[in-house]
């Protein structure tokens, strides 16, 4: 059973616990994974999924996939789910996931078409709702993102690292001032195709 994105869900933590506790009740003879993907997601979810380890949950972070890595890991899922995707699996690395392995997840359940749509209205209201927060015009903030990757002083506070922080809850960018040298970059390509387009 694979859930993706789940802190898109109302009552998501009584949600993933049933789910769990119904599928450890339920198939305890026979070795079945409940796979919760995440990606920006983490932070709102944080909680909730720790407490699954309660029921036994293992927690295993894969953010990001090699193109070869990708490549078996969509011949599998294809495989798994009997269907296919009309578009060259490197072009969906390069311009749409990113290496992402919960958004392959997600094309292979709705389809690409559909969630290239679901991504183009969550950009267009991400930006939005951070053009109003920030002060500036929607065209700025899709400026800002054309042009990443690239570092930004996110210690001194700035119009710019405002951006940045309301566009990762959006999870949009994606940034990690902990890392040796942060870079501020998209979440996924797919962001920059739609804004080239």
């Amino acid at each position: 059973m694979v859930v993706d994105e789940p802190q898109y869900l109302n009552n998501m933590r009584a949600f993933l616990e049933s789910l769990v506790k119904r599928t450890i009740y339920t198939y305890h003879e026979k070795p079945l994974s409940v796979v919760v993907c995440v990606s920006g997601g983490w932070f709102i979810l944080s909680e909730t999924l720790l407490s699954l380890i309660n029921y036994g949950s293992r927690t295993m972070l894969i953010d990001w996939l090699g193109i070869n890595d990708y490549k078996l890991f969509a011949r599998e899922l294809l495989e798994l789910k009997k269907t296919s995707i009309e578009i060259d699996i490197g072009t969906l690395y390069d311009r749409y996931t990113g290496g992402i392995p919960g958004a392959l997840v997600s094309i292979t359940n709705i389809g690409l078409s559909q969630w290239v749509k679901n991504m183009k209205e969550h950009l267009l209201n991400a930006l939005r709702r951070v053009s109003r927060k920030v002060g500036v015009d929607a065209g700025e903030v899709k400026e800002f993102i054309k042009s990443l990757p690239r570092r930004i002083d996110y210690i001194k506070p700035s119009k710019e690292s405002v951006m940045v922080e309301e566009l990762t809850k959006h999870n949009i960018l994606y940034f990690n001032p902990l890392e040796e040298k942060p870079l501020v970059k998209t979440q996924l390509p797919i962001y920059r195709t739609i804004l080239e387009s």
